[in-house]
């Protein structure tokens, strides 16, 4: 007999209940380097990578490291892992001055491990850093404001050469460039020629539009013979921009059914059009799939509305 006490209640959900465990995740840390080589005369610190940490819970996570050299914990702390704290990353860098041998012929390896905020370890992981005898690679004409591109965006026209990067190599050997763009765009309004580093651009400016005054353009120099990269941030600044005109009342999942008796001439719908640059004229173009039903609709520019 059961009676309708509350333990009794109780007892009964327990036993006749369902009851799931769920067990947080550790944090990953994912494609890890085999080695990072760096030249042994590196005086500045410099950023080396960006490690690829994720947590299948979104757990907050830290992650920390530890230096070996000639097997011996070193602590010099010739190297430092920490958070950027716009992208939340978690970055590499070599310290200033902080190789302590004009010889170091035998690597630093880093030993690297994330914890989030339910204790849960990713494990450790190594990244080996060598240091390359009388080697610096550097890229002096990149970083900074006073290196910054100033760029009148309506003139500059696909082709146009912007500037020229030159890294140094000590030891003179062949140096490979390449570039990444934030924001990214879709085609790249930047590109660089991998064997000289000149930097050009790859559309017209024009259509750069100006929600993006300023543009990062992450510049890589590979040294093909002793593997050090070298990574700087180019400030490109754009003036006199153009805005993209918007379409206002066309939204991408639009539909609309039309019989096929629908008289020659018929209106569909009218476009409402926004552009801030009030000087411009707008001018406008469309495409059908099947490609055959162009043939079957055309726009009548007379009777767009612009604002």
């Amino acid at each position: 007999m059961v009676s309708n006490s509350p333990t009794t209640e109780l007892m009964l959900l327990i036993v006749t209940g369902y009851i799931g465990i769920v067990i947080a995740a550790p944090p990953t840390v994912n494609d890890l380097p085999r080695n990072i080589y760096v030249g042994n005369l590196e005086t500045q610190e410099r950023y080396l990578y960006t490690l690829n940490v994720t947590d299948p819970d979104a757990d907050a996570f830290a992650c920390s490291h530890t230096i070996t050299y000639n097997d011996s914990i070193s602590t010099n702390r010739e190297f430092v892992l920490r958070e950027d704290t716009t992208t939340k990353e978690w970055k590499f860098y070599i310290r200033a001055g902080a190789l302590p041998s004009p010889d170091n012929t035998k690597p630093y390896i880093n030993t690297i491990e994330c914890t989030d905020s339910n204790s849960g370890s990713s494990g450790r992981y190594n990244i080996t850093v060598r240091a390359v005898h009388d080697e610096l690679l550097t890229l002096p004409n990149i970083a900074g404001t006073a290196n910054a591109l100033k760029i009148d965006a309506i003139s500059t026209l696909k082709g146009k050469t912007l500037k020229t990067a030159s890294a140094n190599s000590r030891g003179g050997n062949l140096v490979e460039y390449s570039l990444v763009s934030d924001p990214s765009f879709s085609p790249e309004f930047f590109t660089i020629d991998s064997s000289n580093g000149v930097i050009k651009a790859n559309r017209d400016f024009k259509y750069l539009d100006s929600r993006y005054p300023t543009v990062y353009l992450t510049i890589k120099a590979h040294d093909t013979v002793d593997s050090i990269d070298v990574y700087e941030t180019q400030i490109v600044q754009l003036t006199n921009q153009n805005t993209v005109p918007r379409i206002v009342n066309l939204d991408p999942g639009l539909a609309d059914s039309q019989l096929e008796s629908l008289a020659l001439g018929s209106v569909l719908m009218t476009l409402t059009t926004e552009d801030p640059d009030a000087s411009t004229t707008l001018t406008y173009a469309f495409s059908c799939v099947p490609p055959d039903g162009k043939n079957t609709f055309t726009i009548d520019t007379s009777k767009c509305y612009s604002s």
